[in-house]
């Protein structure tokens, strides 16, 4: 496997050429994610100085811990395709893809094209080193397992700048790189336990890295709010929004259990973003019906303030009505 590196100036951008050519015939084939021609920024708009209101700062929050939970999602599926050869056919490559795309566009969305393009090329990276881990531990390649784990300690360290950078130090560098790390961790626990068939461990850790991302995306919502509150206004925390937060983050953690059991075979027409819609409405029911919402989600009450507890309580009377948002 032959690796080729660029920088891409102050943002330190590390992109990866994936060769596999030089594989044996008798083992798994490494699937392309990262291209280094891709460019997912193409309609991104520039971002005007002066522009006005974007988005609800609830609204952004909202979008992006879907992004981020379905980014779960897809990058586990695409890691257990990958390690029996069947990424391409499954369906959840091209699936991971298109997140990886829409995660950028939400970039573009606050910070313009450029730091779209940018985000992509480090973002991507991080799926396409998980694939080489997933197909390397299935191939028994040692050697290839720790190349792609130094190439994830590297990413880790990329983006985490990247972040920082771009939100003014309102995610700090270390803070972010504690992140992004317990991210990848539960990917390589979930895969390692796969691989092992140890199915209750990797739904535990697919449910943890679902709650998890879904942090990093209200902290990466919040900060962009607080650098940019006359484009993302408001509070990030209202009753609808911490509601409608509770029915996204059941719904991908209901597909996260589910799908362990059936490794590749299940397509992701199957657990799309927009198939997900019956399992938000199923969560919403859920959460309306309990007498405290969070009995759904016993994993994230530490993490749930009383004011939040209470406000979630408030929302569900008024859930029927925020269904168009899922």
């Amino acid at each position: 496997m032959t690796r080729s590196v660029r920088s891409f100036g102050p943002l330190a951008v590390v992109a990866i050429l994936l060769l596999s050519a030089c594989q044996s015939s008798g083992s798994v084939r490494v699937p392309e994610v990262f291209r280094l021609d891709h460019d997912p920024s193409r309609d991104v708009a520039e971002v005007a100085a002066d522009r006005g209101v974007v988005l609800p700062a609830s609204d952004l929050r909202l979008e992006l811990e879907q992004q981020f939970a379905w980014h779960s999602v897809t990058l586990a599926q695409t890691m257990r395709a990958a390690s029996v050869g069947r990424a391409q056919s499954s369906g959840w490559l091209d699936a991971m893809k298109t997140n990886n795309d829409a995660m950028a566009a939400d970039v573009g969305l606050v910070y313009g094209p450029t730091a779209a393009r940018a985000f992509d090329q480090v973002w991507a990276q991080h799926t396409q080193f998980l694939v080489d881990y997933s197909v390397a531990l299935a191939n028994g390649d040692a050697a290839a397992v720790t190349t792609a784990r130094d190439s994830l300690d590297a990413y880790v360290h990329d983006q985490a700048s990247m972040l920082s950078l771009a939100t003014g130090d309102r995610l700090p560098t270390k803070a972010v790189a504690g992140l992004l790390r317990t991210h990848i961790d539960n990917m390589i626990r979930q895969v390692d336990d796969d691989q092992a068939n140890d199915l209750v461990g990797s739904r535990k850790v697919g449910n943890a890295d679902v709650e998890h991302l879904v942090g990093v995306a209200g902290a990466l919502s919040g900060a962009i709010a607080a650098q940019s509150p006359q484009s993302f206004p408001g509070a990030s925390d209202t009753p609808a929004a911490v509601y409608c937060s509770l029915v996204n983050r059941t719904a991908a953690q209901w597909v996260q259990t589910a799908l362990p059991e059936v490794g590749a075979a299940t397509a992701p027409s199957a657990a799309s973003r927009s198939g997900l819609a019956g399992l938000r409405l199923k969560a919403a029911a859920a959460v309306r019906t309990a007498a405290d919402p969070l009995v759904v989600l016993p994993a994230s009450v530490g993490r749930v303030t009383p004011e939040q507890r209470a406000a979630a309580i408030r929302a569900r009377q008024i859930g029927v009505q925020l269904r168009s948002r899922w």
